[in-house]
């Protein structure tokens, strides 16, 4: 499916067919579509890099959306754009520089929160390393291997990840 840039969109997808996203397509990289979140309030939420072959229904246009119009439209942030000859690993690997905390949704409806330590590529599997956030226990606690093919979602700078960081923050100064 072609995305129109400033239109706004309902994406449906397989693992989680009880919502949807409101959101702006801001590229294409391949299977993969960057999406800029619109929360409820018509309030930005965050990026997400969205599996296309996840997606079973999109909507534009609807009288839902219609509430939505005018919320702004955001620049595709340096730290998701893919330059050449790249490709969407080049996005996670920003994201283990910039210590950036994820949000990582796999095709069994698993949800991982913390941060990428490392990206192992052996033969024909790509591993994923991350350091795993505990929300029963406020802190980093553990690491996940993924492996990268199951992965159907990854968000950044979402409303929760920024609470997050901020609780982060707080314990360090503490």
């Amino acid at each position: 499916m072609d995305f129109k840039t400033g239109e706004l969109y309902e994406i449906y997808t397989d693992y989680n067919e009880d919502a949807f996203f409101v959101c702006y397509v801001l590229a294409k990289h391949g299977s993969w579509l960057v999406i800029e979140k619109i929360d409820r309030n018509g309030e930005f939420d965050g990026f997400t890099l969205l599996h296309s072959e996840s997606i079973v229904k999109v909507y534009t246009q609807t009288g839902y959306l219609k509430k939505y119009y005018g919320t702004p439209c955001l620049e595709l942030p340096d730290l998701l754009k893919i330059h050449n000859g790249e490709s969407f690993l080049s996005i996670l690997t920003g994201f283990l520089h910039h210590e950036q905390l994820v949000a990582i949704y796999t095709g069994n409806g698993e949800t991982i929160l913390g941060k990428i330590l490392q990206l192992h590529d052996r033969d024909d599997e790509k591993i994923v390393e991350i350091q795993v956030y505990s929300e029963d226990s406020s802190d980093f606690d553990g690491r996940s291997f993924l492996d990268f093919e199951v992965i159907q979602e990854v968000s950044v700078e979402t409303s929760f990840l920024r609470f997050l960081m901020k609780q982060l923050s707080k314990g360090e100064s503490s």
